[in-house]
């Protein structure tokens, strides 16, 4: 229809948009009956909605435009210029965001990043993501782990646009190389001088000479090399300090007593020493009387009543044995394991004091307290945890070997803003003194005079799979670490000051006792209660097997030797990877220490009929280390009327 008015009117823009318009706002119909306008767009990207409206019949129609999406912008928003040591990944990721004609962000779309640039013969450069998805923020980020070689490291992002030229943006970092490794002395090596002889009161002709070699078994200068001789005799000098060679020597003058003389090298927190011999003979120009000596009566002595607990210690009786230094926020417990090296004393730690040091620039931590400790027993071969609160644990600690510090020492610790945190993740040093004031041990890398780090935390320990982003001390799929102790075949303690002495327990594999070696959460990678490396297992068991009486089933095992055996447990569960409980009521007693051969009976009166179950057999030694010795499985052992209508078993050697 022709000469009618139609009306257009924009009816929608997108939010914010200004500058939309028309051509008209009315026009006429022609001939053909049509009215148009023109839409002059706005300043946002999306949709625009013009309305024709005929007011005669009161009919509209609606016309829409898009202003598509365009990116247009691929700018940094942080993580640029960022400072890290060789082969650490940076502390904060690469962020950059994506926006398109009218500034706004755009989601969904596709950022490549690169390594552009590497110093020449840097390898192991890598990131986090080589791609990443822009967010509803429009951005998306990388992290960049920095390569072998000191120098500038380039990082490009990159977006692909519609007409295929790219919008990019880069990064820079700055390696810089690992400080030196820190060289400590691990080795006394004897050289020459050994198996001289001389007439007493006389000058040994040569030198004893011995050599210190570090971590690396190379020689370490500037070593102190302490000398001693027995029975008597001077020594020029008693304390030595190691050339470039790191070699130390001393020269002997005999005493006047005729016969053997050791002459013994050491060297503060080494473990082994070196001795030398000599051999001391008469004087020919100086005839010697021999002297009868004085008759001396033998004194029958005071008959003393020992102490069941000795009230001090000297060094090395009681050590360090793990530290479990992870924590995150609020809610993880931290624990301090001592363990008593000896075999046969106990002692009270009533008034011992512990000192504990901690790095002053962790954010919003720093701590350096003494505390005095209250009486907790210490028995021979076993350990107590000193916790930061009381949480759930393994069957291996028990009560009377937990000492809570929230318990006794609330006042000595700030847990307001870190309720279970009493050492430092990334350094601390505890160091122990008997009640007497005696230093009994000692361990960590931060230092009493000096807030610097004297030792490289993350080279130490070797943590290579825990990043600045990650810097609470977990490892890679999130489960807390602790750093267990290292003993010698003779169940001595490491020096605590060595970087050999300790290991972390991520790196090590329990496979057997780290499901129930835990305080706090099983997923814990720690073993408070068990003493690591080189020490005897308690038992050896030779067979394991089962049979049924009147409903019952019989469980029988042999042992070939035992070593500080407590006794078993008895462990079942009605699936191969269930939970296996503990089904004696008291613990089935052990035979101690013994070489001889051992068989042992236990009959379970709770077996259900027409059931399939796995048995456990766990030892326990006097010191509470819980090990699950070996499995076997019975199936249809009991009929629905007590009696046996089948059987099957299957020893699994599975000793550890």
């Amino acid at each position: 229809m022709s000469g009618r008015t139609v009306n257009f009117k924009i009816t929608t823009t997108p939010s914010g948009s200004t500058g939309a318009s028309l051509s008209a706002s009315s026009d006429t119909t022609d001939a053909n009956g049509r009215a148009s306008t023109r839409l002059t767009l706005g300043n946002k990207v999306g949709k625009y909605v013009v309305t024709a409206r005929d007011p005669q019949s009161n009919t509209e129609a609606k016309f829409t435009a898009t202003v598509p999406s365009v990116a247009t912008k691929l700018e940094i928003v942080s993580g640029d210029d960022q400072t890290a040591t060789v082969n650490q990944a940076l502390a904060n990721p690469f962020v950059v965001k994506l926006t398109n004609q009218d500034n706004s962000p755009m989601s969904g779309q596709t950022v490549t990043f690169a390594i552009t640039t590497t110093p020449t013969g840097s390898t192991g450069a890598s990131l986090s993501t080589t791609t990443s998805r822009t967010g509803s923020n429009g951005q998306a980020s990388t992290t960049l782990t920095i390569g072998s070689i000191a120098g500038t490291y380039t990082v490009t992002a990159s977006v692909t646009k519609s007409d295929n030229t790219q919008l990019t943006a880069a990064f820079t970092a700055t390696a810089k190389a690992a400080p030196p490794p820190i060289k400590v002395a691990t080795t006394l090596q004897k050289i020459s001088g050994d198996t001289q002889s001389a007439q007493v009161n006389t000058s040994l002709n040569n030198a004893f000479v011995v050599k210190v070699l570090d971590q690396y078994s190379a020689p370490l200068a500037g070593v102190s090399v302490a000398f001693s001789v027995t029975p008597s005799g001077s020594l020029n000098p008693s304390t030595a300090t190691t050339n470039a060679q790191g070699q130390a020597s001393t020269t002997l003058t005999l005493g006047s007593t005729v016969g053997t003389y050791t002459v013994t090298a050491s060297v503060n927190n080494v473990i082994n020493t070196v001795s030398f011999t000599a051999t001391a003979t008469e004087d020919a120009d100086t005839p010697v009387t021999p002297d009868p000596g004085t008759p001396v009566t033998p004194d029958p002595g005071t008959p003393v009543t020992p102490d069941p607990i000795t009230s001090d210690a000297k060094w090395g009786d009681v050590v360090f044995s793990e530290v479990m230094y992870a924590s995150n926020g609020r809610n993880d417990v931290q624990w301090i394991e001592l363990y008593n090296t000896s075999k046969t004393e106990t002692f009270q730690l009533d008034g011992w004091l512990l000192t504990i040091l901690s790095p002053q620039n962790e954010t919003h931590y720093s701590r350096s307290v003494t505390i005095q400790l209250k009486p907790i027993e210490l028995k021979p071969q076993h350990v107590i945890l000193i916790v930061s609160g009381k949480a759930r644990h393994s069957d291996a600690i028990m009560e009377h070997q937990i000492y809570d510090l929230s318990e006794h020492h609330k006042n000595a610790f700030d847990f307001t803003e870190f309720p279970r945190r009493i050492i430092g993740i990334t350094g601390f040093r505890l160091t122990l003194y008997s009640k007497v004031g005696i230093q009994i041990d000692r361990l960590g890398n931060v230092y009493e005079d000096t807030s610097d780090f004297q030792l490289s935390f993350h080279y130490i320990y070797n943590f290579r799979d825990i990043t600045q982003s990650n810097a609470t001390g977990r490892t890679r799929d999130k489960h807390r670490v602790s750093l267990i102790r290292r003993f010698d075949i003779n169940g001595r303690a490491w020096d605590g000051d060595s970087i050999l002495a300790w290991k972390r327990a991520a790196t090590l594999k329990f496979d057997a006792i780290q499901p129930r070696m835990y305080y706090g959460s099983t997923t814990d990678i720690g073993t408070p209660g068990y003493i690591y490396e080189n020490l005897p297992l308690p038992v050896e068991l030779s067979a394991f097997n089962a049979l049924t009486s009147d409903g019952a089933v019989i469980l029988k095992w042999t042992t070939e030797s035992e070593i500080d055996n407590a006794g078993f447990n008895i462990r079942r569960s009605e699936t191969k990877n269930g939970e296996f409980k503990v089904v004696n009521q008291k613990l089935i007693q052990g035979a101690g220490t013994t070489g001889e051969r051992t068989t042992y009976s236990w009959t379970d009166t709770t077996a259900k009929p027409n059931t399939v179950y796995y048995y456990q057999i766990e030892d326990v030694s006097h010191t509470g280390t819980h090990r699950v010795l070996t499995t076997i499985r019975l199936r249809g052992l009991v009929s629905a009327k007590g009696k046996m209508v089948k059987q099957w078993a299957d020893l699994k050697t599975r000793i550890h």
